[in-house]
């Protein structure tokens, strides 16, 4: 892989570095990390890397925390040939209901911020919810009491959902969002 064209980056270098500081105690996670096919370097360069936190993932024992655009089949796949035993985190999803069914039965958990889709909620299952607190404004989903220790870290905590989340989504007010 050598250098990444858009940045100039030694990849493997960097990945060599991110290798030494990921087994780090007050290291909580690995990521933010994943395919964006909408921006960033090519696909292959990107699933090169990813492919890489993911072994460092395994190899540490910590959770993957994912960014994922418009490149789920990808993601999907890589789960499926790595068979992880860390936690896989897709982080700020904004899928449909269909969309989170077919990640959550795979058993990767799903990370809401401020936007996301309200009818998705109902079909993630509670203990492989997340809710993220690094929003600007928490209203709506974060109003709701969260319970529970967090579970990892990515930008802000990421905490676990447990409370009845039908009877938010019920009174949530699309207005304005």
């Amino acid at each position: 892989m050598g250098r990444d064209v858009k940045d100039g980056v030694n990849i493997e270098e960097t990945m060599s570095m991110l290798d030494n500081i990921a087994t780090r105690n007050d290291v909580a996670a690995i990521g933010e990390t994943g395919i964006d096919r909408l921006r960033g370097a090519s696909e292959e360069i990107q699933t090169h890397i990813f492919i890489h936190h993911i072994k460092l993932a395994e190899h540490t024992g910590k959770p993957l925390i994912i960014h994922c655009v418009k490149a789920l089949d990808i993601i999907l796949r890589l789960h499926k040939e790595h068979r992880p035993s860390s936690p896989w985190i897709i982080h700020g999803f904004r899928g449909n209901a269909e969309t989170a069914r077919q990640i959550t039965s795979r058993g990767i958990y799903l990370s809401l911020g401020e936007k996301f889709n309200p009818d998705a909620i109902l079909n993630i299952p509670p203990h492989l919810l997340l809710a993220e607190t690094d929003v600007e404004h928490r209203h709506g989903f974060f109003d709701i009491v969260l319970s529970g220790k967090p579970r990892v870290y990515s930008y802000g905590v990421m905490f676990p959902v447990f409370e009845a989340v039908e009877e938010w989504i019920d009174g949530y007010d699309a207005v304005g969002r």
